[in-house]
């Protein structure tokens, strides 16, 4: 019993103490364009609706714009990383999708790049976007134009019709990140250590009693995501299972 209490309590401290995420579901997408805030306009939507969708007639890349009002007690990383796996942005064996996600109250937004674009969208240039084009413009609260003059510019970099210029540095989120990253891997190690020192315990004292008949097995960790399939009309026939893993670049306006 001393065992299984020490446990319990070592767990609830390293959970107040690393940073709890807390990603909520969105639903399935409705086309490329999910406005949650209605901060765009119905022709506004529909104008960046039917620019994604010829060019991903053109080019099979799959571009999502996002719009929430609050990630609430997430990072917007950590965000765009779960919407992106839940949604399966990009073709499913290109990984050839981009998310754009914004926050309107917490005045966060993410770029998140697929695997199978990381080369033609660096975190340099999804940087470069956000600093140039989304945050003056949302500071000017012309989200539209933000919006749409970023998926012009996403839309020829990865034409290779446009290079940003080579001296433009990482976003400084970029840092935030890697924190997280960093203080999770040490919340994995620290309950590894402890399920460890209570399993050998555990099975010292059987040893002792001279039990021998039970075993423990482990089944591992599993994560799974919803297809994020379907949609409405206008050549949104929902997203192909795409996946990424964290690049591009994130920031505040």
């Amino acid at each position: 019993m001393k065992i299984k209490q020490l446990l319990l309590s070592l767990i609830l401290v390293l959970f107040c103490v690393v940073p709890v995420f807390s990603y909520y579901d969105l639903g399935t997408p409705q086309g490329y364009v999910n406005d949650y805030t209605n901060t765009l306009t119905a022709n506004q939507k529909s104008i960046l609706e039917s620019k994604l969708t010829i060019f991903e007639k053109e080019s099979s890349n799959e571009i999502a714009v996002v719009i929430i009002d609050s990630v609430k007690e997430d990072y917007i990383e950590n965000f765009a990383v779960k919407l992106f796996e839940a949604w399966k942005i990009g073709k499913k064996n290109e990984n050839n999708g981009v998310l754009i996600l914004i926050a309107i109250s917490d005045r966060d937004m993410k770029i998140e790049v697929g695997y199978g674009l990381e080369g033609s969208l660096t975190d340099v240039q999804s940087s470069w976007i956000i600093n140039n084009i989304m945050k003056p413009r949302f500071r000017e609260d012309r989200y539209y134009e933000g919006i749409d003059e970023s998926v012009d510019k996403i839309i020829d970099i990865t034409k290779g019709e446009f290079e940003v210029p080579s001296n433009v540095g990482r976003t400084p989120r970029s840092s935030s990140t890697a924190f997280v990253v960093i203080i999770l891997i040490i919340q994995i190690i620290l309950v590894i250590a402890i399920l460890r020192l209570i399993l050998s315990k555990s099975k010292g004292r059987k040893n002792n009693s001279g039990s021998s008949n039970s075993s423990t097995s482990w089944g591992g960790w599993s994560s799974g995501s919803n297809s994020g399939g379907g949609g409405s009309g206008g050549g949104f026939g929902g997203f192909s299972g795409g996946r990424s893993g964290g690049g591009g670049a994130s920031g505040s306006w």
